[in-house]
């Protein structure tokens, strides 16, 4: 899927595998602009190597809460990178959330150089949301929240193992935290 222009909708881009045990395998999804959606910019679930590269996701005026990038059990060697993620709600938003994503020490995924935004009147958004990861990299990303929500992160790790986070860009303007880990493995 390249150089598409996908506007308004519920869902800007809603995919399927067939289930955690016949994951899709492959996908390439780059140079895109997702624009206008609702609540839901990039859904994807049951993927396998996924390939996401210089997309713009940007939510539409009418949204009050949704997630930019929503990935759950996409596994392998998936590579997220030069994507820029905006969003601007009145509530509870996130950038970019991860779902049991696991790789492996040989073939790590690779998220780096991405631009996260999230700004919002009140809520607990995030930037990045990761929840029971394995072996995911995140390198020189910007992650930015602008929230009044003493609950608002950046980045908003729990569960896992084996993940890395070096050399990001991480700011909140208002309440809440940077950085918050609410398990040690991870």
């Amino acid at each position: 899927y390249r150089r598409n222009r996908i506007l308004d909708g519920y869902y800007g881009v809603y995919m399927e595998g067939e289930s955690l045990s016949l994951l899709e395998s492959g996908t390439v999804f780059e140079y895109n602009e997702i624009i206008g959606y609702h609540n839901t910019g990039f859904y994807y679930e049951y993927a396998d190597n996924l390939v996401f590269n210089h997309n713009t996701i940007a939510n539409g005026a009418s949204s009050s809460y949704g997630t930019g990038l929503f990935l759950d059990h996409a596994d392998g060697d998936m590579e997220i990178s030069f994507n820029h993620i905006k969003l601007q709600t009145s509530g509870y938003s996130i950038a970019m959330e991860l779902n049991d994503c696991d790789a492996d020490s040989s073939n790590p995924s690779k998220i780096y150089n991405n631009f996260f935004s999230v700004v919002t009147n009140n809520g607990s958004s995030k930037a990045l949301k990761r929840e029971d990861c394995s072996y995911q990299y995140y390198t020189n990303n910007n992650l930015y929240v602008s929230s009044a929500s003493s609950y608002a992160r950046c980045a908003d790790i729990l569960g896992g193992n084996d993940n890395k986070l070096l050399n990001n860009n991480m700011m909140i303007s208002g309440s809440g935290y940077i950085y918050y880990i609410s398990d040690a493995t991870s």
